[in-house]
């Protein structure tokens, strides 16, 4: 229910420029081979690809500065303890203590100057925010503010006037209508967001805002890209970088993980059996051994607590191993692929890896996502395992009362 007016005077101040390269196709290729043979999803046979020529584009970007006023009105909540006096089962009274929240109403107003960055094209679409295409234009702009911060913290000058420029590029153009109303939008949006952080209290509900942003200055900049397509296994894949500022792949690349995933489950899944198996007699024998114990014909489980122990132990051995398989399986992967790519080198005349980008194709630099992948029935198992053995454990330790 928020409602967003825009008020632009006719005087907007636009600038128009360029940023300079900071790296050549060299650098950008080299970068690309070291990135897609690293990758730890990437498969062994990835270097030999059938890679094409590095192309040079230009990618179109508004960098718009607004001020932003946002009038709000919300009801916000206060929780308190209070004590209230309830009833037991056989009806004595009993004092309790319970959460209350305290709703008041509240209204207020909140301004500020914010920068938004877009795409200059006059093909935005609004897209959900879930969706593929909403991420990879949120990559793109994220993207481009990492590498346009780095290139401002180390060489203002790399950002010039469009007639200074002395390479390939095409001119910055004027802001688009379809951009530059997503960029108010956009700026709307952060004070939207701000004005409701804002808000005092514990608890908040029935947010409403409305508010018009006047712009500043616009910023049409053309910013150089390297790209380059490559196929894999008769599929088609590509991938750019900006040619300055931060130097990184933007798009996917071809993913073994889930095959690999596969693999290590059928190798160590044979272990499952006889650990299911396992489970299902320690919680067969514990309640068992409840009973008896109730009953006074058992005193301490002795028996049923080795059982138990040697079942999580078996369990913990089963974890460790599953994980040394997976990351052997990724090292491999990844000593093929650093071969490969030397020779790669080798054969193009291009500079040897250094020590650090040696290092790169080591597991222990990754997060190996795939360990996290355990079946659910697994983590489940698990857990009760852990319930059974503290089971015994009291048990064990209580005598022959629970």
């Amino acid at each position: 229910n928020n409602e967003f007016h825009i008020h632009t005077g006719t005087d907007d101040e636009i600038y128009f420029g360029a940023i300079k390269k900071e790296f050549s196709s060299t650098d950008f290729i080299r970068n690309f081979y070291i990135e897609l043979a690293s990758n730890i999803e990437t498969p062994e046979d990835i270097m030999d690809s059938k890679f094409g020529v590095v192309k040079e584009k230009t990618e179109q970007y508004l960098l718009v500065t607004g001020n932003a006023n946002i009038n709000y009105s919300a009801m916000i909540g206060n929780k308190r303890e209070e004590k209230y006096f309830d009833k037991t089962y056989d009806g004595t009274p009993v004092e309790r203590t319970r959460t209350v929240t305290d709703w008041s109403p509240i209204s207020g107003n909140y301004s500020g100057e914010y920068i938004s960055c877009v795409e200059n094209t006059d093909t935005i679409k609004h897209h959900d925010i879930y969706s593929k295409e909403y991420h990879d234009i949120s990559k793109n702009r994220e993207d481009f503010y990492d590498s346009l911060r780095k290139t401002l913290k180390n060489n203002k000058e790399n950002i010039i006037e469009f007639d200074q420029v002395d390479f390939a590029i095409d001119p910055p153009v004027n802001p688009q209508g379809i951009a530059l109303e997503e960029a108010k939008r956009d700026i709307l949006k952060q004070c939207d967001q701000n004005a409701l952080s804002s808000l005092p209290g514990d608890d908040h509900k029935n947010y409403r805002s409305n508010g018009t942003v006047s712009i500043i200055s616009i910023n049409s900049i053309a910013a150089p890209v390297y790209e380059i397509d490559y196929e894999y296994h008769g599929k088609k894949w590509s991938n750019s970088s900006f040619a300055f500022g931060k130097l990184a792949n933007r798009n996917n690349v071809p993913s073994i993980e889930e095959d690999i995933t596969k693999s290590v489950n059928k190798e160590v899944n044979i272990l499952g059996v006889p650990l299911l198996l396992g489970l299902i007699t320690t919680i067969t024998v514990l309640f068992v051994s409840m009973i008896m114990i109730i009953s006074g014909k058992l005193n301490r489980p002795n028996f049923p607590f080795v059982i138990e122990v040697i079942n999580t132990i078996f369990f913990i051995f089963y974890l460790t191993y599953r994980k040394k398989y997976l990351s052997n399986i990724y090292q491999n992967n990844q000593n093929k692929k650093l071969k490969m790519l030397v020779d790669l080198f080798r054969k193009k005349n291009m500079r040897g890896l250094t020590e650090e980008e040696s290092r790169g194709f080591d597991i222990k630099s990754h997060y190996i996502s795939a360990k996290s992948k355990l079946k659910i029935a697994n983590i489940v198992m698990f857990c009760i395992s852990l319930f059974v053995m503290f089971m015994f454990i009291i048990s064990y330790f209580s005598g022959a009362t629970i």
